[in-house]
């Protein structure tokens, strides 16, 4: 007896850091000299960016790392272009900013953390 077609399943790459756009914005009127502005096109809706942290090294190079959390693989979304967007003020004007983005997946149990990938390098202000 033949055995039914199936589909074949699909798999998610939670490894790969969607296309990052990340800017230098002016604060007037606020305390800090600058912000960065990032932003994360990704393929359907359901995604997540939330800011993890920022450090500023002796040398002035400034790293912002975000969460970027995929759909789980059992969610049903839309399947839309949809841009993430977040603002970051900076406390002093940077020589450099390195954006790191890690991914998850929702629904999945991680023992290690998944590493942050470079997602864009930012030279610093004029």
């Amino acid at each position: 007896m033949p055995r039914p077609h199936r589909a074949p399943r699909c798999q998610r790459s939670t490894t790969t850091v969607p296309r990052c756009t990340p800017r230098f914005e002016p604060t007037a009127g606020q305390p800090e000299p600058c912000a960065v502005a990032v932003s994360l096109e990704v393929p359907t809706a359901g995604y997540t960016l939330e800011r993890e942290g920022i450090a500023i090294d002796v040398a002035g190079i400034a790293t912002v790392q975000w969460k970027l959390t995929t759909p789980g693989a059992d969610e049903l979304v839309a399947q839309v272009l949809q841009t993430l967007a977040d603002r970051v003020p900076l406390p002093t004007k940077p020589r450099a900013v390195i954006v790191r983005v890690s991914t998850w997946q929702r629904g999945v149990e991680y023992f290690v953390a998944p590493e942050p990938k470079v997602a864009a390098v930012l030279d610093g202000p004029r």
